[in-house]
């Protein structure tokens, strides 16, 4: 509904003549394309010999496209105003650069109903001045919440601060929760680098750095009257990019991607364990 991050990229018109390499923005998607000639006039953005997509967004949709890696960034904060399409009680927020983040609900009928304020900088100074004067800042870059209440014509207004700094995210997902189990301890963590390494005959070696994606692993346990309803949410979510929250407290354990593949075994007369392999996008 609102964003304080103007648009600063330029918009596609076929009325412009556009040199090779420029790059604009199809008004209708936000997703970027570059010219692939010289003189490029008239040709829709659909045309692939004269135009290919980038597949990123303009700056202010960024937080909101598939991938966790680009980023929206703006000047000491960001807010946004969105409004759910479905009774939204969660938000994820990854990859995020802010001192911290603001999360409150407004409803037009009762008002302000929700509001919560989360600290993203770690207090790890142990009650050691010296801890609390040199020690490098840490800070969490992740957030979630699961306690939005269900205001289906509730307005969410997320705020990102950084005094004096760039505030950015790479990441904002407000949706409904979909409980698929307690998840257990044991629940791994790792990632899928997509750089590359090229060895040469000396043994020197050039790395290109690419980006990485999230792999979690995660046992869970769930009552068996819900078996058949979980195994059918699955089911539709196939290929479907969601947040997934396996431990709230980490934010190792809290990604966006797809499942690669799930079991269930109805292990006892009235719970059921299932294991979740998930592939966050890069």
């Amino acid at each position: 509904m609102y964003s304080n991050v103007s648009i600063t990229e330029t918009a596609y018109s076929s009325a412009s003549t556009y040199a090779k390499d420029a790059i604009v923005y199809d008004p209708a998607t936000y997703l970027m394309y570059q010219s692939l000639i010289d003189g490029n006039v008239g040709h829709a953005l659909s045309d692939t010999a004269s135009w290919t997509p980038l597949l990123t967004m303009v700056n202010r949709w960024s937080m909101f496209d598939q991938y966790n890696n680009t980023q929206t960034s703006n000047a000491e904060e960001i807010i946004v105003v969105l409004q759910p399409k479905a009774l939204a009680q969660g938000v994820y927020i990854g990859n995020v650069d802010a001192s911290d983040i603001r999360i409150s609900t407004y409803d037009p009928t009762d008002g302000l109903v929700y509001q919560e304020v989360q600290d993203l900088i770690i207090s790890d100074s142990g009650s050691s001045f010296y801890n609390w004067s040199f020690k490098r800042i840490r800070k969490r870059s992740y957030a979630v919440s699961v306690q939005l209440p269900p205001y289906y014509t509730g307005l969410v207004t997320i705020a990102f601060r950084k005094p004096s700094g760039t505030a950015k995210c790479g990441m904002c997902v407000l949706g409904p929760l979909v409980d698929v189990g307690l998840a257990q301890y044991g629940l791994s963590r790792e990632i899928k680098d997509y750089s590359t390494v090229n060895f040469n005959f000396d043994g020197t070696s050039n790395v290109v750095k690419r980006n990485f994606a999230k792999i979690m692993d995660v046992d869970v346990i769930l009552d068996n009257v819900y078996i058949d309803s979980v195994i059918e949410s699955l089911e539709n979510y196939r290929q479907k990019p969601v947040a997934w929250i396996g431990a709230a407290a980490y934010g190792s354990a809290c990604l966006y991607g797809t499942y690669t593949s799930f079991k269930n075994v109805i292990q006892y007369p009235t719970v059921s364990a299932m294991n979740l392999q998930i592939q966050g996008t890069v």
